[in-house]
């Protein structure tokens, strides 16, 4: 999703791309009125002729504000770079010379325009890799690769730029009662290494809670993080200290099933939106595995978490284009302009 929020007085626009699984699309919100699509991508459109007319994998876009283009990553396959004014294909990134099945499970993109990729581990137990573009005619390198006792790599995050990048990683797991959050700290932004765990105490029936997103609110290693279950609601977490065997508890301080906009299951995607300045700001739904959330986009004001806000459930108005989506897979991308808006 590539979304523009600008704010003039009473003025509210907003504009987003949309990565429905196998479909992109490009819609317009004008003071709450439904959207209307630009543009859409469809499997065989310019561009996007290798896209499988029913393929989950299609599961993760970012934008790169240094070049203003759009990052399309296929799992297993490639990342994309598109021209989000139209949403044609204008390259692709180089791929790394080890190919492992499950690559590019999520993208992401600093503010200086380094492109970082996850490798899903879909065991109980082996190891997870992080792929690093300098840029997007660069070769990539293995910037890290750390051990897992869980399935991981279905949720991917960053903060910050440079020597001060910190990236998140964790996923669907396979056991019940805990999961866990893996954080990976650098000294150079070239290697990078665990620096903690952040187990989170899990209840219910769905235990899985961050197996979709892992949003930091903040550039730090205790910041507070909204995670985002497939299955379940948002959530923000707080995050201690380490203990001596380098864990951090995290522990839920809101939880949006309490709220009158709980109707957030099965969303696949989500992206906290927050210039920094004022925190808690956006939180934007999308992508999902049911017609219903599967072709619909929400978007809600979490500054003030005791009256959430929202600008209510955007359709695009084609549920026919909807396809099974077992991955139950979307992803929203923005960028913070120094005018205040956003794209």
């Amino acid at each position: 999703f590539f979304i523009f929020i600008s704010q003039n007085k009473n003025v509210f626009l907003m504009k987003k791309i949309y990565t429905l699984i196998p479909v992109l699309f490009f819609a317009v919100l004008v003071k709450a009125q439904p959207f209307t699509q630009l543009w859409k991508k469809v499997p065989g459109s310019a561009g996007f002729t290798t896209w499988a007319a029913n393929d989950n994998s299609q599961n993760s876009i970012d934008f790169n504000a240094t070049t203003n283009h759009l990052l399309v990553a296929k799992r297993g396959s490639h990342i994309k770079v598109v021209d989000p004014t139209n949403g044609d294909s204008l390259s692709a990134l180089v791929l790394p010379s080890t190919l492992d099945t499950y690559r590019f499970a999520k993208v992401r993109v600093t503010s200086d325009g380094v492109i970082y990729a996850i490798s899903m581990q879909v065991t109980a137990n082996g190891s997870c890799w992080i792929w690093r573009w300098a840029n997007e005619t660069a070769t990539p390198t293995l910037c890290a690769t750390f051990t897992v006792t869980e399935r991981c790599g279905d949720s991917f995050g960053l903060s910050g730029s440079g020597n001060n990048t910190i990236l998140y990683a964790s996923g669907a797991g396979l056991t019940s009662g805990t999961i866990n959050i893996y954080v990976l700290n650098t000294v150079n932004s070239l290697n990078y290494f665990v620096d903690s765990k952040i187990n989170i105490p899990t209840s219910g029936s769905v235990t899985q809670w961050a197996n979709r997103v892992v949003e930091p609110v903040i550039n730090s290693l205790t910041s507070d993080l909204w995670i985002l279950c497939g299955g379940g609601p948002a959530r923000r977490i707080t995050v201690g200290s380490k203990d001596v065997n380098n864990v951090r508890v995290g522990t839920v301080a809101f939880d949006m099933s309490t709220t009158t906009v709980s109707n957030l299951g099965g969303y696949g995607g989500m992206r906290y939106i927050s210039n920094g300045v004022n925190p808690n700001m956006y939180l934007s739904f999308g992508g999902g595995n049911n017609p219903t959330v599967g072709t619909k986009m929400k978007t809600i004001n979490v500054k003030d978490e005791v009256n959430i806000t929202t600008y209510g459930i955007d359709s695009l108005g084609d549920i026919s284009t909807y396809v099974s989506n077992a991955n139950g897979t979307g992803d929203v991308a923005y960028k913070y302009n120094t005018d205040g808006t956003y794209t």
